[in-house]
């Protein structure tokens, strides 16, 4: 975690993670991570706990047997649902919860 200033934060959630058999995986190859930026609209304190729901977020895809992903799940599914909403002729009114496009 990198703070750039009262409201913004650069957060780093992939990179090495050691295997079972003692090996290095970095689940990109080579090169450097990008992080990601969080931005606080409202509220003030420690940003510990945004980036600790962050980065459980982008290991909780368990639709994927990837070891993580490099934005957290609940974005990545937006944006699923939002694809499938789009070729939808009508979406009715009636609320859906979030954890079924999951």
């Amino acid at each position: 975690m990198l703070q750039l200033s009262g409201t913004e934060i650069l957060l780093w959630v992939q990179g090495n993670a050691t295997t079972v058999t003692g090996r290095d995986f970095f689940k990109e190859g080579k090169g450097i991570p990008s992080p990601i930026l969080l931005t606080r609209y409202a509220g003030h304190g420690s940003f510990n706990e945004s980036c600790k729901t962050a980065l459980a977020l982008t290991k909780m895809d368990w639709n994927s047997d990837s070891l993580y992903s490099k934005e957290p799940v609940t974005i990545k599914y937006a944006g699923v649902l939002a694809d499938i909403a789009k070729r939808m002729d009508t979406v009715g009114s009636q609320p859906y919860e979030f954890r079924f496009f999951m």
